[in-house]
């Protein structure tokens, strides 16, 4: 079509809709210099362009750039802008707006791309592919979204050929697999030989070609997916997660003690299918350490400690503890520290206490302690071996995640005269009706455990059952950083009790 008026300034035309940020729509433009659009707050929308003759400009905060015949543009979503035709010209387009697609995030993050297309037979191909869009989006069929989208998934990965740099033939043929399967297990050996090449060398040259392996690549384009689902489609958070991927999840919403949303998604245990219910039971790991912190606090309301109160009056292991620190010859050596661990340093983890690793020195000779702490010790038990290792600083003078509450679970069993569980029981799980929350898990209980997963290179999910000795009846360590079994209706009603 042909039109536009003889007027000043920037208007909106009057067949041109502003971006919704969920429909795909387009059209075929012919228009002559009067034309321009203005978006000084952009829009939600990505918008896909490409002329036939003529030719258009694109204007935004990065600069200005022309839209010639045979060129391919992309602007991205939120950026302001305006666009028009060139003084003296016509320009005859083609437009598509689309609400972002995992594929963006191949392309150059500029605010608008424009590409040159040389090979007849591309052109021809970005053409039909424009037009099977505006046909698949005026019949709306059944299927009309995913025909759209896959068509301009087609075009962008086009587009990312010629704006980065070559990819390995058979790593570009991975990647348009794994697009186009995004949703379908991924398994490394079948994908390889799909495009001929071994899985070893498949994920060798698939790293050093795109910097990631194929599950970090398929990993972030099904959390781009679900983001967009969420921002573009009015998707719940859980639904957009259970589309991206994982096995399950549940979730609660509750205010003011009324149950505003609940809703179970996909499997507890996927080689039974059993799915996630109400009762199912989790490891909530370190959403203990808020109920840690709730429990010591009521003591302190009790007048048991005061904040600033030295650990080693409760717990006189820690009295007179020691500290690494750098010698002039650059060697970790340990010496006294410049002042006590106070209970206020174990809430706010600025005790020095680290939880295992091979950042520091402290970190390497606490891993081993936290290892063992499921299989031999009690809280009290695990709190005089950790007191025998230098602290990573000064207490009080920096911040680092770690065992700090766990010995808040010890400080509870010395103030109280209880066991940490006892304790908890008694004065926080048994008056909320938390019948389901615990150290340990039940005969009774077994099979009402979710099972964790593993998740391998070839994408594939496997039962992790190496971290099940914590939970055992058995055992006698009760971690006041992570240790806890819940379910998410006992976990709201503590919540609620906040």
């Amino acid at each position: 079509m042909r039109g536009g008026a003889n007027v000043s300034g920037f208007i909106r035309q009057p067949d041109v809709l502003e971006g919704t940020g969920a429909a795909i729509f387009g059209d075929h433009f012919e228009k002559d210099d009067t034309y321009r659009l203005h978006r000084p707050d952009g829009m939600r929308d990505w918008l896909l362009v490409y002329t036939l003759s003529g030719e258009g400009y694109f204007m935004t905060p990065g600069g200005k750039k022309g839209c010639g015949a045979g060129q391919l543009g992309l602007l991205r979503s939120g950026v302001p802008h305006e666009y028009g035709t060139v003084r003296g010209s016509w320009w005859n387009f083609l437009w598509i707006h689309y609400p972002g697609l995992p594929e963006n995030a191949y392309l150059p993050e500029d605010d608008i791309l424009i590409e040159t297309l040389s090979e007849e037979r591309i052109k021809d191909r970005i053409e039909r592919a424009f037009r099977n869009v505006f046909q698949d989006s005026r019949d709306r069929s059944v299927l009309w979204k995913p025909l759209c989208e896959n068509t301009i998934r087609e075009v962008l990965l086009l587009l990312a050929q010629r704006t980065k740099k070559r990819f390995d033939p058979r790593i570009e043929q991975t990647l348009g697999i794994l697009s186009s399967r995004m949703k379908e297990e991924i398994r490394v050996d079948l994908l390889a030989r799909e495009v001929g090449l071994s899985p070893s060398r498949l994920a060798h040259l698939f790293k050093a070609e795109t910097g990631r392996t194929i599950v970090q690549h398929v990993n972030q384009m099904r959390i781009r997916q679900a983001a967009l689902l969420m921002k573009h489609s009015g998707r719940l958070a859980v639904e957009a997660a259970i589309e991206g991927g994982p096995a399950g999840c549940a979730c609660l919403v509750m205010r003011k003690g009324e149950t505003v949303y609940d809703e179970k998604f996909g499997y507890a245990n996927l080689e039974t299918k059993q799915l996630i219910q109400s009762d199912t039971i989790y490891r909530i790991y370190s959403m203990t350490k808020v109920i840690t912190c709730t429990a010591a606090l009521q003591l302190y309301e009790r007048g048991l400690y005061l904040l600033d109160d030295p650990l080693e009056e409760y717990l006189p292991e820690f009295k007179n503890p020691s500290v690494f620190r750098q010698d002039e010859s650059g060697n970790m050596v340990a010496g006294p520290a410049a002042g006590p661990i106070r209970i206020r340093d174990l809430f706010t983890m600025t005790s020095g206490l680290t939880y295992g690793g091979s950042g520091s020195e402290t970190e390497r000779l606490t891993g081993p302690i936290y290892q063992k702490a499921p299989t031999s010790m009690d809280v009290r038990a695990f709190t005089r071996a950790l007191a025998e290792v230098p602290l990573a600083f000064d207490p009080g003078t920096r911040w680092q995640y770690g065992l700090s509450h766990d010995v808040l679970g010890a400080l509870i069993e010395v103030l109280s005269g209880q066991t940490f569980e006892q304790y908890l029981k008694r004065e926080i799980f048994d008056p909320l009706g938390m019948k389901d929350t615990s150290f340990r898990i039940s005969e009774g209980k077994r099979d009402r455990l979710a099972v964790m997963y593993n998740l391998a290179e070839d994408g594939t999910l496997t039962p992790n059952n190496s971290l099940e000795t914590p939970y055992q009846p058995e055992c006698r360590f009760e971690s006041g950083g992570g240790g806890l079994l819940s379910t998410i209706g006992d976990y709201a009603r503590f919540a609620q009790a906040l």
